[in-house]
């Protein structure tokens, strides 16, 4: 199944990139996700060749959601960080119709772990903007292989608030992830779920 060999998965990783076409990354995020959780090889392109831009395409990122979702599928690595940095960007970026849809049927399929990283990936300034918000990828140690790939721009340290530590999640209210999330409630019970369980 080419899972463990480094070239062949080196040459697949190539191909996610978002300076290929869509097709490719269709595909290879449609793959079975107890296969893709097999791949171990770090990306061979530069980190923000893989979030930058923002995923458009429904069917990727629909293969995002079933490749983190799935009960056999990613749980850790390069290809979870990826799947989560390009959901949360969709959920938590400019708001539409579509995205509204997007984070429904995400939280529906999401077990709570996974909920928890896409909410926690995005981390609230103070400015409480959502144009501002920054992402995991340039804190998180689990982003680690792209930590000395892109730039630092300043973050500003707030305390989470007691309720939240026992998960490390901070979504305080009035910010702009508890508005979205507050948003999301009414449209989606689960939602409530991972939000009172924060």
């Amino acid at each position: 199944d080419g899972a463990g060999e480094k070239a062949l998965e080196s040459i697949l990783l190539l191909f996610i990139a978002s300076s290929y076409a869509p097709d490719y990354r269709k595909v290879f995020w449609r793959l079975s996700p107890p296969l893709l959780s097999r791949v171990s090889s770090p990306p061979p392109r530069e980190a923000r060749e893989y979030l930058e831009d923002v995923e458009r395409s429904v069917d990727v990122l629909a293969g995002y959601v079933g490749a983190v979702c799935d009960r056999d599928g990613l749980k850790e690595g390069y290809l979870y960080q990826i799947a989560i940095h390009h959901i949360s960007i969709k959920i938590f970026g400019r708001k539409s119709k579509t995205s509204t849809a997007f984070a429904v049927d995400f939280f529906n399929k999401a077990p709570r772990q996974v909920a928890i990283d896409v909410i926690s990936h995005i981390h609230q300034p103070i400015s409480n903007s959502i144009s501002t918000l920054t992402c995991a990828c340039q804190i998180d140690s689990r982003f680690a292989w792209l930590q000395d790939q892109i730039p630092k721009q300043p973050i500003q340290a707030i305390q989470p608030a007691p309720a939240q530590t026992r998960v490390g999640v901070r979504v305080d209210k009035g910010s702009p992830i508890y508005r979205v999330l507050e948003g999301l409630v009414k449209a989606c019970g689960r939602v409530k779920e991972i939000v009172d369980f924060l």
